[in-house]
């Protein structure tokens, strides 16, 4: 998915403001139109995505069961050119595609040349010159004149296999890397190339004599990124090492010599912004000289960006913004007033891997989010920026909060229940100060009881597990953590226990657990001296069918019910009259595709939420619990998010 932010009048942070949801695998590239503000395009190997990004709107897709034209496998980079009205697409089956974009996106030309995956185009406005370059070391000039004299007109087919239609004519090859070539940047003229690449060097090209005028080293990675500014005076350039780096470039080809000094804004938004390469990038710390790379080019400054490797920057070209992130999701808004000296605006990170769990706290203030990729961000709801990062050490399937909200706890696959620290005015806040040590395999699912004494947890290893974490068991110490051993163990299942939750009721503390065997067990627990004892089993002929994988009670006015989801796409209702559960559901709900994933109750107890692996969440008024209807539908797909009404059908 691509997450669209934006911020309002003189708001210095950014916030969310919509998300584009359509890819099913990883995007390679992004691109704006140049002449079109709000048109995105986006690549990867499902095809190219176009996007109206003030509406997060999907457009147009193009792939190769859309267009026999399309690249074999799919598209890795992309760069429009002559105001937008073309567009070039590297492949990675080695081949480059030339689009009609006011022709409806009709491909017009297929270039062959390279001999491995392309991964980055580069086009000269002041000259029509292509430059193309990927996996295979070399890097290829073409004279893409020829489409600024026929433009829309179709392709001479074959002739291009080799060099060209005539309209796009292959001019030369460069060759000096030593492995890929990551990124290329040209001089306005057209005249020079730059291009960064896997070996961690920067060659200059004279692209007259098709021969190198000098290399600049000084990075310790995969150079991803380099922006000329201040009219070729000054080059930037971004690295896997993490650091953003400033140059102050010698004569290029007999070019006047660069001078020295202050860097200002006026700098860098006087900078040619070439269709293919986008805004500038970053400075660095201080502007006094640091090295002395050769005799033509000077290190001015360099910027550590990241503790991670730099993946991607942009400057933005109207206002003193600069962005910065990492392979590990990381993203950081940088304020470039005084572009020798960005300041940090705001910082928001993402994670790597899925997002397993989610809970609100501090009154809807903040959201804890634990992630298969072993952390849990906290984050601030208003502004999504994250406040900390809690380290898991293993992919972290379930989360659970104290009523109080002054500890969460964080389990998964390392088999032990982490505790950490939410209190604002502990000196060890967003620390770990617990560990719960019991289980024997990965732990699933976690609930604590309404009165915050009695914590639950069921695991792979088939048990389940009541802890005492009262506020006396779990108080933070001065340093270090907690060990705790659990009070009950259980094992009432034949089987993995794949879903747990406890009753917010009044009278008494219930506890529901459902289980691969199909099955609903309901405890009551004493959570003085932590222990529990069954009150009621759904027996063979009236359990779900498949694997029970969601639980929730009813709250308010549908207190009195039991509602569980499973893999048979079924969502039951079971009724609690008096002290016992009456023999058979009251209720099948059906209306899923696909298992059901996730139950959740308002508080008023009105409606129910269920979610479903079928992409969609339905919201079920549960008021008149003797007919249940379906109020809406909410899908998310690749066709986009659609609601859907449906307030008439009872079920």
């Amino acid at each position: 998915s691509i997450v669209a932010m934006s911020r309002e009048g003189a708001a210095q942070t950014f916030s969310v403001s919509g998300l584009l949801v359509g890819h099913e695998q990883d995007i390679k590239a992004l691109a704006f139109h140049p002449m079109e503000a709000n048109l995105l395009l986006s690549s990867g190997p499902d095809g190219i995505y176009m996007w109206d990004v003030s509406h997060c709107r999907q457009l147009r897709k193009i792939s190769l069961q859309e267009d026999k034209d399309f690249h074999e496998s799919y598209a890795t980079c992309m760069a429009f050119a002559l105001g937008g009205q073309v567009l070039f697409t590297g492949g990675k089956e080695a081949s480059v595609k030339v689009w009609d974009v006011t022709g409806n996106y009709r491909c017009m030309d297929t270039l062959y040349s390279h001999k491995a995956p392309i991964l980055c185009v580069a086009f000269c406005r002041g000259n029509k010159m292509l430059a193309t370059a990927g996996k295979d070391s070399s890097i290829k000039l073409w004279d893409a004149s020829g489409l600024d004299k026929t433009p829309g007109a179709k392709g001479q087919g074959q002739r291009g296999r080799e060099e060209g239609s005539g309209r796009v004519v292959l001019q030369g090859s460069l060759e000096g890397h030593r492995g890929d070539v990551t990124c290329l940047s040209w001089a306005s003229s057209g005249l020079v190339l730059f291009s960064g690449g896997r070996d961690s060097n920067i060659i200059i090209w004279d692209t007259t004599a098709h021969a190198q005028l000098r290399v600049v080293g000084g990075h310790k990675g995969d150079v991803r990124r380099i922006v000329l500014l201040n009219r070729e005076k000054l080059m930037l350039s971004a690295s896997q090492d993490s650091t953003v780096k400033l140059w102050e470039l010698g004569p290029l080809s007999g070019q006047h010599e660069a001078s020295g000094g202050q860097v200002s804004l006026a700098d860098i938004l006087d900078a040619k912004d070439d269709e293919n390469n986008g805004p500038p990038p970053e400075l660095g710390k201080s502007m006094g000289l640091l090295d002395v790379v050769g005799p033509e080019d000077k290190l001015v400054s360099s910027l550590t960006a990241h503790d991670h490797d730099l993946r991607r920057f942009e400057v933005n070209p109207r206002f003193p913004l600069m962005a910065t992130i990492t392979s590990q999701s990381c993203l950081r808004l940088w304020r470039i007033e005084d572009v020798s000296r960005p300041q940090l605006l705001q910082e928001m990170a993402g994670h790597v891997d899925a997002i397993s769990s989610l809970k609100l706290f501090h009154s809807g203030k903040h959201l804890l989010a634990g992630s298969l990729d072993g952390t849990a961000g906290v984050y601030d709801v208003a502004s999504m920026r994250r406040l900390a990062e809690l380290e898991c050490d293993s992919a972290i399937n379930s989360v659970a909060i104290l009523p109080s909200e002054s500890l969460a706890f964080l389990a998964g696959s390392g088999h032990v229940i982490k505790g950490f620290c939410l209190d604002k005015d502990s000196s060890r806040c967003f620390e770990c100060t617990s560990h719960l040590l019991g289980h024997c395999g990965q732990v699933i699912s976690m609930d604590v009881s309404p009165d915050g004494n009695c914590l639950a947890s069921s695991s792979m290893d088939f048990s389940l597990m009541l802890w005492n974490v009262s506020a006396s068991q779990v108080r933070p110490p001065a340093e270090g953590f907690k060990e705790l051993s659990p009070a009950t163990r259980l094992e009432p299942h034949d089987g993995v226990i794949s879903s747990l939750a406890f009753a917010r009721r009044p009278d008494r503390c219930l506890l529901a657990t459902g289980g691969a065997d199909h099955r609903i067990n309901v405890y009551s627990v004493n959570t003085k001296n932590t222990s529990a004892s069954r009150i009621w089993k759904t027996s063979l002929d009236i359990c779900h069918r498949g694997v029970v994988s969601s639980l929730i009670w009813g709250r308010g006015s549908s207190a009195n019910f039991l509602f569980s989801g499973s893999w048979d796409q079924d969502i039951r209702v079971w009724e609690l009259d008096g002290k016992k559960f009456k023999d058979a559901p009251v209720h099948v709900l059906q209306g899923h595709t696909n298992k059901v994933n996730a139950l959740t109750v308002t508080p008023a107890g009105g409606i129910l939420v269920s979610s479903s692996a079928d992409m969609t969440s339905i919201a079920w008024g549960i008021d008149d619990m003797k007919t249940i209807k379906c109020l809406c539908e909410y899908r998310s797909d690749q066709q986009g998010e659609t609601w859907t009404g449906c307030t008439d059908s009872a079920m």
